[in-house]
């Protein structure tokens, strides 16, 4: 097969033609690099590896975009790119993402985690349910919720600045009670919180 046009497109890559038939588009490094050229024969495996290497900068650029954006797990990344790319091509451009450095799930499971803790205020197993739905490894996920601090500071600072005024019947004990549930606390850490609050106000009276 012979490649018998090369044309600059608008958003600065180039369509390859070959026997005048549009087969691809590549950026300008790529072509450079390849050694691309009109009346250059190709086989299908080159032009196969070609589309594949194409394809992959093309997704690592619109990985880079995401990222440049806001940190992503891996899997997000993936599933972004899923629509567009095959799952080879995403493997191979978040791998080499990965080897970059600019893709670490250890590193943006721990910083999501200590901003759920800051900014929302969760308890340790919603922070590993918001976890697992971002794609994070469950080994990553056990040793980023066993790395959280005791929320008993927390625990206690949220009941006196949202829950205190509920917490003259039994109907609001539990309404707070299934409120920091859905927070992600343990029941056993919620009743030691209430108990802490509840014998403060004892030693006020």
């Amino acid at each position: 097969m012979e490649i018998t046009k090369i044309a600059a497109r608008e958003n600065g890559r180039f369509a390859i033609f070959i026997e005048d038939e549009y087969a691809m588009s590549a950026d300008a490094e790529t072509i450079v690099l390849c050694g691309l050229r009109k009346g250059m024969e190709i086989t299908r495996e080159e032009l196969y590896d070609l589309r594949f290497k194409a394809d992959v900068k093309r997704a690592q650029a619109a990985a880079m975009g995401l990222l440049s954006m806001r940190a992503h797990a891996r899997a997000e990344l993936c599933k972004k790119l899923a629509g567009k790319y095959e799952q080879e091509v995403c493997d191979e451009a978040l791998d080499r993402l990965e080897e970059a450095g600019l893709i670490d799930d250890e590193a943006f499971a721990r910083a999501f985690a200590e901003e759920l803790v800051r900014v929302k205020r969760y308890g340790a197993k919603r922070i590993q349910n918001e976890l697992y739905k971002k794609g994070v490894e469950h080994a990553i996920i056990k040793q980023i919720v066993e790395e959280l601090e005791d929320p008993s500071e927390q625990l206690d600072a949220l009941i006196e600045q949202k829950y205190a005024r509920h917490l003259a019947d039994p109907k609001g004990v539990n309404r707070t009670i299934n409120a920091l549930a859905r927070l992600g606390y343990g029941y056993e850490e919620i009743r030691a919180a209430l108990g802490r609050y509840l014998d403060g106000l004892e030693d006020e009276e």
